[in-house]
């Protein structure tokens, strides 16, 4: 049991401040006592987290967008706010700005959503929001971009963001 609360420790450091996170201090597949599961990608150095509890069966307000349509239907057309992440998965700075939108969205439970889009696979979105440099981040609501922010931005930045988003 001290191997999983120390797996959380773990992923709740590397969320906090990903800068400072040794990937090898996890064991994949390891289950902390809060529910969380702690992956180590292979092929990134990034914390991934799901909700591993029976009795948390809602699905996560995050999803990646698929294509055009998808988007309009999910982020235009959506009556929640969401923030859209336009990344890369060769981007450094997205690397370490994706689990802090990620855990900034979840805790809000559903009151904000996240859609994350690759500029590589979606190129054309990328061009329709003039996305010049990533990680570029919106906050859309009623299917309007209402602020934005270009480049790394600390949690506080993005909490102002969302809050501000909220009492729009």
């Amino acid at each position: 049991m001290a191997s999983f609360a120390r797996t959380g420790i773990v992923v709740a450091r590397a969320l906090q401040n990903p800068g400072l996170f040794q990937p090898s201090a996890l064991i994949r597949g390891q289950t902390n006592c809060s529910g969380l599961i702690a992956v180590r990608s292979l092929h990134t150095s990034r914390v991934v987290s799901a909700a591993s509890s029976s009795s948390d069966k809602v699905s996560a307000p995050i999803f990646n967008i698929q294509d055009e349509e998808d988007f309009k239907k999910r982020v235009i057309g959506s009556s929640t706010p969401v923030i859209v992440d336009f990344h890369a998965t060769w981007c450094g700075p997205c690397k370490i700005l994706g689990p802090r939108l990620e855990a900034l969205i979840s805790a809000q439970k559903g009151k904000v959503l996240m859609a994350k889009v690759d500029i590589d696979e979606q190129s054309e979105l990328a061009n329709e929001y003039q996305v010049r440099s990533i990680p570029t981040v919106f906050a859309f609501k009623n299917g309007k971009v209402v602020d934005q922010f270009i480049g790394l931005a600390d949690d506080d930045k993005v909490s102002g963001m969302i809050d501000k988003l909220l009492a729009r």
